[in-house]
This record gives structure tokens, C-alpha cells and sequence, in this order.
């Protein structure tokens, strides 16, 4: 009865290895939206690994160095974390704040701009059409293909 289900099992997982694989061959952009979507998950993920292992190393630092309990350096590691946090979000809001203020401002006559390009795309565009037309006898077409 064991032998049975272990055998399911190995199979059971044989066959979705090879659905997995037949999906990944017959539809290969199905690869980067996999690796993306799984980047985008494990993101947060390797920079909290990355944080905590900053940080530990640096409270293993200040642990040897300055003879403190684990707890004492964790406490002065975590405030001098979350002091320069709040100095990075303090200095660096006010910045944002008044890019996007300036962007919103100058976002009528960013469109105005744009407005004017497409328009001279536009005129220059039906002038080539024009020239075009005129250059080539269309009447000879007609003839030839209506019949």
C-alpha cells in the first residue's frame, strides 16, 4: 500500500514537470512573464536579506568592539537605522515634492508642445501625401484594374 502511494507520488510530480516544461516550450514569452513576476516577488525578499545581513554585521562589530550585550547593540544598530531612514525620507521628500509640483506645472505646456509637433507631423505629412498623389497618375491604374 506504501509502494502504491509513493508511486502516485513520484508520478504525480513527473507529470506536472512535464506540463510545466511542455507549457514553458509551446509558449516561450511565458518564460520571462514567470522570471519577472518572480523577480518582482523575491525583490523585497533579497533586500531584507541584504538589510539584515548589513546590519548584523554591524552589531557583531559593535559587540566585540565596544564589549556590549547582544541586545544593547541591537538597540543602538536599530536607532542608528532608523535615524538615518528618517533623515533619508526627511531630505529627500521635500526634493520629490517639488519635482512633481514643477512637472504639474509645467505639464500644460509640455501637452501644448506636443500639441504643435503632431500638428507640423501632421501638415507635413498631408503635403507628402499630396506631392505623392500628384506625381503619380492614378488614371493609368484605373484603367488597367477596374476591368
Amino acid at each position: 500500500m506504501e509502494l502504491n502511494r509513493q508511486l502516485i507520488w513520484k508520478l504525480s510530480v513527473i507529470g506536472l514537470i512535464l506540463l510545466v516544461l511542455w507549457r514553458v516550450i509551446s509558449e516561450p514569452d511565458t518564460i520571462s512573464r514567470v522570471l519577472q513576476y518572480t523577480f518582482q516577488l523575491l525583490t523585497p525578499i533579497i533586500m531584507g536579506i541584504a538589510i539584515a545581513l548589513l546590519l548584523n554585521t554591524v552589531l557583531s562589530y559593535i559587540e566585540e568592539r565596544f564589549h556590549l550585550k547582544r541586545y544593547q547593540g541591537l538597540l543602538i544598530v536599530y536607532i542608528t537605522f532608523i535615524g538615518i531612514l528618517a533623515i533619508s525620507v526627511v531630505t529627500l521628500f521635500p526634493r520629490i515634492y517639488s519635482s512633481l509640483s514643477s512637472l504639474i506645472n509645467e505639464l500644460p505646456g509640455y501637452i501644448r508642445q506636443i500639441d504643435v509637433f503632431l500638428g507640423e507631423v501632421n501638415n507635413y505629412l498631408r503635403d507628402y501625401n499630396a506631392t505623392i498623389a500628384q506625381a503619380i497618375d492614378f488614371s493609368r491604374f484605373e484603367e488597367r484594374y477596374s476591368g
